[in-house]
């Protein structure tokens, strides 16, 4: 059985009957058309991509909503556009503002699963960025927010309020961070496996 990113999505949907989604990076709309829920929106930049409800970047979104009378906001958000560690941390940051209560935060492309993999600019085929970094420097920082990485499709990191320990032994700026440090942090990262989220979410698998 392979597990998508989008099946995690809808697991949070089902269990949390949430009716608003919004994909930061909609790329070829796989992930959209997956979801099962009420109100989709997305926001991508880019020419190539299909059809997004505002061709934008996420910075210039949250902008325009933090502006707004009446924002959006949303039940569950899905981080999954510019591969780039300062621009997910961001991104997370401004979700954060405009998530409904009892919402959830995903991130898609936590665990390279090699060096290549993870170099920014972009140098191989198979690329998930330098999220991890963003992953890491959240952990370091937040004890408001319930963090874990269900390994499944490149890791999708799930954020929710609640209470943690800060990890300070991740407390290192971003641009400095390496792929040698990530070995020695990825124990750190809160992986779980889709049989323990299933547990977490009282699911049946």
């Amino acid at each position: 059985m392979t597990i998508k990113r989008w099946d995690i999505i809808n697991a949070f949907i089902k269990k949390y009957d949430y009716k608003t989604f919004l994909e930061i990076g909609l790329d070829e709309g796989h992930c959209r058309d997956n979801v099962n829920i009420e109100l989709k929106e997305s926001v991508d930049p880019s020419d190539v991509c299909d059809n997004p409800t505002y061709k934008t970047t996420s910075d210039h979104f949250f902008e325009l909503q933090s502006l707004r009378q009446n924002p959006c906001t949303y039940d569950i958000i899905f981080i999954d556009g510019l591969h780039e560690a300062n621009q997910v941390y961001r991104d997370v940051i401004n979700s954060l503002k405009f998530l409904n209560e009892g919402g959830t935060i995903l991130c898609h492309d936590l665990m390279p699963p090699h060096e290549l993999s993870q170099i920014v600019p972009r140098i191989s085929g198979l690329w998930c960025g330098d999220c991890w970094k963003a992953w890491v420097k959240l952990l370091s920082e937040r004890s408001d927010l319930e963090m874990y990485v269900v390994t499944e499709d490149y890791g999708v990191g799930v954020i929710r309020k609640g209470n943690r320990s800060v990890s300070k032994e991740m407390n290192v700026p971003i641009d400095i961070m390496d792929w040698d440090f990530y070995r020695s942090v990825k124990n750190k990262m809160n992986y779980i496996s889709y049989e323990e989220f299933c547990g977490k979410m009282d699911w049946m698998l």
